[in-house]
């Protein structure tokens, strides 16, 4: 039944380039899990290429992506609406008072900025303009912007620059990440390996590392590394998420919050 199921999934990108994973769910009758280990399994044997949500038939046309193709921030931020505004309540209620707290540019950690606005005494270090912009016009909060090479898309802050300016803060109480791509068995990924690097140097420093994934993270295609799963704290996520998932992660110590929709 695998192998037919793997053969439709090739006509069916032999005939639209494309593929989304929700849909394949809802064609095949599977779990979302179960079409990102066929897509796993496809893209092992040259057939496709992973994208974000889905994949794309490798063939002269499309050969010449790259492989880190992501839709940019109005597009990301439009995706799992719904998602993204819960986990952030659940993240933000996660951040105690008057600690140092890192936020990263994604999408979802966008909505815990947003949240933040009438706390008291919280350190706020970001490589993210749009949070900065956001959140320092609040005098009760303290705002630090790392600065580096601004990634046109997400207009955030990486690279070498911006790793070294965390020199500064030698210890953070909380981090909280997205990413672009999460294996349970491995760990948070990135499309960006300057990214990648300067949220690992965030990883090391932070003694709480939250991540903040909507279920579409997980086995997205991305290929630099953040951190090992063993490195969190805790994994917010949403209903959506697969299950088998979500019990790997708690029986290897990892603390999941599903995030329940409002």
């Amino acid at each position: 039944m695998k192998q037919d199921r793997l053969t439709q999934i090739k006509h069916l990108l032999m005939q639209n380039q494309y593929i989304n994973n929700n849909e394949l769910a809802e064609t095949f009758g599977v779990s979302i899990a179960t079409i990102r280990r066929d897509l796993d399994r496809l893209e092992s044997e040259g057939v496709i290429r992973r994208i974000y949500g889905g994949a794309e038939l490798i063939d002269g046309t499309n050969q010449k992506r790259t492989t880190e193709t992501i839709p940019l921030w109005t597009s990301r931020a439009d995706s799992s609406q719904r998602e993204k505004q819960a986990i952030a309540k659940k993240v933000a209620e996660k951040i105690p008072e008057a600690c140092t707290v890192f936020i990263d540019n994604g999408t979802t950690v966008h909505e815990v900025a947003k949240l933040l606005t009438n706390r008291k005494d919280l350190t706020i270090l970001t490589n993210s303009l749009r949070t900065a912009l956001l959140l320092g016009s609040y005098p009760d909060l303290q705002i630090y912007c790392i600065g580096g090479i601004v990634k046109y898309d997400l207009l955030g802050t990486a690279g070498i620059i911006a790793s070294e300016a965390l020199a500064f803060f030698p210890s953070i109480d909380v981090c909280v990440l997205s990413s672009d791509g999460f294996i349970p068995s491995w760990g948070l990924r990135e499309c960006s390996m300057e990214t990648a690097m300067l949220k690992k140097t965030i990883v090391d420093r932070s003694k709480i590392v939250i991540a903040a994934l909507d279920h579409t993270k997980f086995y997205a295609n991305a290929s630099a590394p953040i951190c090992q799963t063993k490195q969190l704290t805790t994994v917010v996520t949403d209903p959506a998420a697969p299950p088998e998932d979500v019990k790997y992660l708690r029986d290897n110590g990892v603390e999941v919050i599903i995030a329940p929709l409002e």
